[in-house]
């Protein structure tokens, strides 16, 4: 993850109460959902792509769903 995004992420994850979801929108092949993974918070990804959704289930144990953000 790039250090400018990562300091955001840093940022947001001190915002998460306990129980609190973090949703990732495009998530892609799930480099985003990996590092809040591997800091405990729970995260659900969603990806118009069925093919990021393949990558991305290879990168994170998360909830996963195939969608159009725009609807």
């Amino acid at each position: 993850m790039p250090e400018q995004v990562a300091e955001m992420a840093s940022r947001l994850i001190t915002q998460i109460r306990p129980g609190e979801r973090i949703l990732d929108l495009g998530c892609g092949p799930g480099r985003d959902l990996a590092w809040f993974a591997a800091r405990a918070a729970r995260i659900t990804g969603v990806d118009l792509s069925a093919g990021m959704l393949a990558e991305a289930r290879q990168a994170v144990n998360a909830g996963l769903c195939q969608m159009d953000m725009r609807r």
